[in-house]
């Protein structure tokens, strides 16, 4: 029989002030993504009474980055992973509104 054994390291980091600069950017952009996301969702839920999935939301993000130069410089897969909480969010919102929760708790915008 043969075991596998996994091995997992953690380091914490000490960014100098040009990388701190830079994540802290990042950390913008994504959380503005996050609230854009969430205001498109919320405005065809209550205006046009339907619900936008995920992969339209994901669709969205290469016109987003051609009209904003910050967020172009942001990769492609972390843009997508904003959009896909987002869409956690939301699941476990309706799944608490079918449950029947006295308060499901609505997604909320992040503070930037």
């Amino acid at each position: 029989m043969i075991v596998l054994m996994r091995k997992a390291f953690m380091c914490r980091i000490f960014p100098n002030k040009r990388t701190s600069h830079i994540l802290e950017a990042s950390l913008e952009e994504c959380c503005w993504l996050y609230n854009d996301t969430l205001s498109f969702r919320k405005k065809a839920l209550e205006e046009e009474k339907r619900i936008a999935n995920y992969y339209e939301t994901k669709r969205r993000i290469p016109v987003l980055k051609a009209s904003l130069p910050s967020l172009a410089t942001e990769h492609s897969q972390v843009l997508q992973n904003v959009t896909e909480r987002v869409e956690l969010a939301f699941q476990t919102y309706f799944r608490r509104v079918k449950s029947g929760d006295k308060e499901p708790g609505y997604p909320r915008f992040k503070g930037c």
